[in-house]
C-alpha cells in the first residue's frame, strides 16, 4: 500500500532540480522564481510537493488569486506530475482542493502541459472538469523547435524565407547586444509599447516586466536581446531560461523599421544561445490554431514556424469547482472571451 503524502517545500534548489530532472512537461510558470516574483506582486505563493514512500512524484507551485472575477488557486502549467498513476493523480487533486478549501477560496485552476492525444488526456478528460472560458491564456497550440542538431541542421530546417531574413539582416549590419541589466529595458519598452499599440494586444507594464526580469536574471535565467540598426534599436526580445528549454517571453519591433529583418536575427542568436547553455528546446510559445483562419496571432505565427519546429496542442484549462461562486467566476469569463472575439 502506498504511503502518500505532501509536504510545503522550502527549499528553492530541491524544488527546481526535482522539476529538471523528472522529465515531465512544464515551463518556467512552475519554476522557483516564478513564485518568487509572484510575491514580488503581493500575492500568496504555496509550494508544495507529493511523495510517495518518501519519494518525491510531484511537485505544484500555487497561487493565490484574489481577484473582483474570482478567489482561486491557480497551478499554472501544472501541477508537475506524471498523469499515468490514478493513485498519485487523485491524491494530488484531493490535496489541491484541501489547500484551496482551507483558504477559502472558490475554486482550483490547472493548466499541465499534457497533450491532447496521449493517455494521460484521457485520464485528465475523464474527471469532467469545467473547462475555464479563459482556456488559452495559458497557449494551448504552442510551437516547440528541438535544437540538439547542429547549427547547419537547423538553419536548413527552416523555411527558405526566414534563412534569407537572418542573412539579410546580417548583411545589412544589423547588430545583436545582449544584456542582463535592468536598466536596459529602458531601451525595451518603447519597442515593445509600439508593438501592443500596432498589433492592439494588451500589454504589461514596465513595472511588471522590470521586477519579472530581475527575478530571473539573478539566477542567470533570463536575458535582452536588442537589435540595432544604423544606431536605432529597432527590435528586442526577452528569454527566459529554465529546465530544457529557452522560452520566447516577450518582444517587440519598431513599426518604422519592419521591414528590416532584426526579429529573426534576434532568434537565431538566442537560438545558439540556447544550444551553448545545453538546453534541448525553444518554446516559442502560443500560435494560432489551424481550424481558426482569422485569429489575431496568425501573423506571429507563420513567424515561429518559420525557424522550424512542431506544434503541441495542450489540454484545456480546468477547474475544479469548490463553491457555486466559481460559477460566477465563469460567467464573467465566458462575457470576457465574448468581448474578445477570439
Amino acid at each position: 500500500m502506498s504511503n502518500l503524502q505532501s509536504k510545503l517545500i522550502t527549499n528553492k534548489t530541491e524544488w527546481d532540480e526535482f522539476i529538471k530532472e523528472s522529465g515531465i512537461a512544464t515551463s518556467f510558470f512552475q519554476s522557483w522564481n516564478w513564485g518568487d516574483f509572484q510575491e514580488t506582486l503581493g500575492k500568496e505563493v504555496v509550494r508544495v510537493a507529493f511523495l510517495d514512500e518518501n519519494e518525491l512524484f510531484a511537485e505544484a507551485l500555487c497561487v493565490v488569486i484574489d481577484a473582483k472575477r474570482g478567489k482561486y488557486l491557480y497551478v499554472r502549467n501544472g501541477p508537475v506530475l506524471d498523469w499515468d498513476n490514478i493513485d498519485r493523480v487523485d491524491f494530488v487533486l484531493t490535496e489541491l482542493k484541501r489547500i484551496a478549501k482551507e483558504k477559502s477560496l472558490w475554486f482550483v485552476r490547472m493548466s499541465p502541459l499534457v497533450e491532447i492525444t496521449t493517455e494521460a488526456a484521457q485520464l485528465l478528460n475523464s474527471y469532467k472538469f469545467p473547462t475555464s472560458p479563459m482556456y488559452d491564456v495559458d497557449a494551448l497550440d504552442t510551437w516547440i523547435l528541438d535544437i540538439t542538431a547542429d547549427e547547419e541542421e537547423l538553419m536548413q530546417n527552416m523555411r527558405k524565407s526566414t534563412r534569407y531574413e537572418i542573412r539579410k539582416a546580417e548583411r545589412d549590419g544589423v547588430v545583436i547586444e545582449t544584456s542582463q541589466d535592468s536598466k536596459d529595458l529602458d531601451k525595451f519598452f518603447p519597442i515593445y509599447r509600439d508593438t501592443i499599440e500596432r498589433q492592439k494586444w494588451t500589454g504589461y507594464s514596465d513595472e511588471y516586466i522590470r521586477n519579472q526580469f530581475e527575478t530571473f536574471v539573478k539566477d542567470d535565467q533570463a536575458k535582452l536581446y536588442l537589435a540595432k540598426y544604423n544606431d536605432v534599436y529597432i527590435a528586442a526580445s526577452i528569454f527566459i531560461y529554465f529546465g530544457d528549454s529557452s522560452f520566447y517571453h516577450y518582444s517587440g519591433s519598431l513599426t518604422e523599421y519592419r521591414k528590416v529583418p532584426g526579429p529573426s536575427l534576434i532568434q537565431w542568436y538566442n537560438i545558439r544561445e540556447a544550444k551553448a547553455r545545453g538546453l534541448k528546446k525553444y518554446n516559442f510559445w502560443g500560435i494560432a490554431p489551424e481550424e481558426k483562419p482569422n485569429h489575431p496571432w496568425q501573423g506571429l505565427s507563420f513567424f515561429k514556424k518559420g525557424f522550424g519546429g512542431e506544434a503541441k496542442r495542450y489540454v484545456a484549462t480546468n477547474d475544479i469547482p469548490l463553491t457555486p461562486l466559481h460559477w460566477v467566476t465563469h460567467l464573467y469569463e465566458i462575457y470576457q472571451k465574448k468581448r474578445k472575439g477570439y
